[in-house]
């Protein structure tokens, strides 16, 4: 560990040395827990402590006095390293200690404070007159606030974002798309062209356009915190294009519990948005709708069950304002962190004795095996002639700030990829869109869908869909 000399040593000194200019008489340390909490933003300075600065690194910090060369542990806010690393004028040995990171990594430090980078490490140090936070929580808040105001802020911007209240929780468990996905695609057979460009609306909605089969497109699910999303838009996009395909006879949900754990054997790790199609094409996929039979509030259930293998993973509240969304935030208790179950053999006990009791005889699939599609045109012919398709896109920190509008990337690193369902497409405002069924309940969003950029590969929505070729023979019984 290397030790860092100290500017000045007083509440507001500043110096042009690293060695202390001037030094305000601190409580001598009786143990390595002369201060509590320790560390914190001055004035509030306890104990032992004293307020630092250091030249070439902003802000400052409360700096407890090494004993025996040991320091403060804290209150166990955060997870930097107490280190006695800081020396004073004319001393030969560090007296003062510090919070060490990684230059950086703010999340290390104690609410309000950065890690701020000096001689290759990294201090915890505070803004100086900025203002402090109670705990992390209220600081990611305040940080969350700050971001979602600079977004609303970007001239031009074609959606809203608000705050989430998803604290520093990743997003990383709803993003399921592994990144083969785009090459499993890639190798799909091209659906061949049946529609021409001028014939290709400038609006379209899959539920509008095949009324009988709305109860089944507008179904929006809810993946739970699993890394499902690939199962679902399969799942979901294949209910879709049986019923257009079968005229509305057969109005059924298949099932993503079907698909998610028996197409994959950690499907909630993340999967490709190939598996789906190539499962049902396979194998078939048994009939199944949401948690336990029931539809999330706020959506409906598709008529004619109980099916045979109904989701086993509860419902929660996704990225976004909690808003009215009655289920427990991902992480919180309720929503707990999935893993993948085995996947079913038979159906549900209560599907027993019905017309989806039986699971060889209830799997529906294929013939001919998936196509894709690609680009603007070629993805809205694909929805034009057989209904909705599943694609994968890149997810930006901003999407979790998501709440209205047609969204564009403007702020934030790559999450991960996630699978969904697109259904139809618009205008608003001059700005060509895509309408996309998440899998997050219908709290999210705009009543569960989404609007994003059409046209221009926006987070790379166009780069590849999957789907069933329209008019395909489904048969029901297995193969």
């Amino acid at each position: 560990m290397k030790t860092i000399a100290i500017a000045s040593i007083i509440s507001t000194a500043s110096a042009a040395t690293y060695k202390i200019k001037s030094l305000a008489t601190p409580v001598a340390a009786t143990s390595p827990d002369a201060c509590s909490p320790c560390y914190e933003k001055p004035p509030a300075c306890t104990g032992s402590e004293t307020s630092v600065q250091i030249t070439g690194v902003t802000g400052d910090f409360c700096s407890p006095l090494c004993y025996q060369n040991q320091c403060p542990k804290g209150d166990g806010s955060f997870t930097a390293a107490p280190s006695c690393v800081l020396e004073t004028q004319g001393s030969s040995k560090p007296t003062q200690c510090a919070l060490i990171c990684t230059p950086g990594d703010d999340a290390a430090c104690p609410a309000g404070a950065s890690c701020q980078s000096i001689q290759g490490e990294g201090i915890c140090t505070y803004p100086s007159g900025a203002q402090s936070y109670p705990t992390a929580a209220a600081k990611a808040i305040a940080m969350e606030e700050q971001f979602v105001k600079e977004i609303n802020a970007v001239e031009g911007i074609t959606w809203k974002a608000a705050v989430g209240a998803m604290g520093t929780r990743s997003m990383a468990s709803s993003l399921g798309v592994l990144g083969t996905s785009q090459f499993a695609v890639s190798k799909l057979p091209k659906r061949v062209e049946t529609i021409a460009d001028k014939d290709v609306p400038a609006e379209f909605d899959s539920a509008a356009n095949w009324p009988k089969c709305a109860v089944v497109i507008t179904d929006i699910r809810d993946q739970s915190m699993c890394g499902c999303c690939w199962a679902f838009g399969g799942a979901e996009a294949a209910s879709d294009r049986l019923c257009i395909a079968t005229d509305a006879a057969t109005t059924v949900p298949l099932s993503a519990q079907d698909i998610c754990f028996n197409a994959n054997s950690d499907g909630c790790n993340g999967g490709q948005i190939d598996t789906p199609w190539d499962y049902i094409a396979r194998t078939g996929a048994v009939t199944g709708g949401q948690y336990n039979g029931t539809a999330p509030s706020g959506g409906h259930v598709i008529p004619g069950g109980p099916f045979c293998s109904d989701f086993s993973l509860v419902h929660c509240h996704h990225h976004g304002p909690q808003g009215n969304d009655p289920y427990p935030a991902e992480g919180a208790p309720g929503c707990p962190s999935q893993s993948s179950p085995e996947g079913p053999r038979k159906c549900d006990a209560k599907a027993a004795g019905g017309s989806h009791g039986d699971f060889a005889k209830d799997k529906w699939t294929f013939a001919g095996g998936a196509q894709s599609a690609s680009g603007e045109m070629g993805i809205a012919k694909a929805i034009m002639a057989g209904g909705p398709v599943e694609t994968a896109f890149t997810v930006y920190t901003d999407f979790a700030n998501y709440v209205s509008g047609v969204y564009t990337h403007v702020s934030g690193g790559v999450e991960g990829g996630h699978a969904v369902r697109i259904v139809g497409w618009g205008v608003d405002g001059g700005k060509k869109y895509w309408k996309v069924a998440n899998s997050w309940n219908p709290y999210w969003g705009e009543n569960g869908y989404f609007r994003i950029a059409k046209g221009n590969n926006e987070c790379g929505i166009e780069n590849g869909v999957s789907f069933s070729p329209e008019g395909a023979k489904w048969s029901n019984g297995g193969m």
